[in-house]
């Protein structure tokens, strides 16, 4: 199981087929979020559906923020209070505004979607029963989420 610490836009207005320059207006602020993934299903299955969407999995939070640069913010992942990696947003592959505005163009944005915008690279180490991941950024706080096997 790894995790993936990733910036989260929280949509705050309806939207549609908007253009990159419209596209953060109908943002309300952003979160952090843990896309805790299942690689052994993800291998099996062929499909993320098992691997990404289990209970418990994409826990998000502490707050939103608002009023920021989706793409000047820095985000970090700490396993047992290690930082396991850090990453600029300023160098996604796709900006925040690029990413909301392809997907309303296929999709209406309601107020309270979600968006997670990805993560940098590939997480290590594998998480296991007893480590504590924690997803921070400066502006918004830290998501901290003990790894807790089930049944456990």
């Amino acid at each position: 199981m790894q995790y993936e610490g990733e910036l989260v836009a929280v949509i705050g207005k309806k939207a549609r087929n908007l253009s990159e320059a419209e596209a953060l207006s109908c943002v309300l602020g952003y979160t952090l979020g843990n896309d805790v993934s299942e690689r052994t299903w993800q291998a099996q299955d062929r499909t993320l559906w098992r691997a990404k969407n289990c209970d418990t999995f994409k826990p998000m939070g502490p707050f939103i923020a608002t009023g920021l640069d989706p793409m000047a913010l820095t985000v970090g992942v700490r396993v047992n209070g290690r930082v396991e990696s850090e990453y600029e947003t300023s160098k996604m592959l796709f900006s925040a505004q690029h990413y909301i505005s392809q997907i309303s163009k296929y999709m209406t944005l309601w107020p309270g979607d979600v968006v997670w915008l990805g993560t940098d690279n590939a997480t290590l180490p594998d998480l296991k029963h007893g480590d504590v991941c924690e997803i921070f950024q400066n502006d918004i706080g830290v998501l901290r989420n003990p790894v807790v096997r089930a049944g456990a």
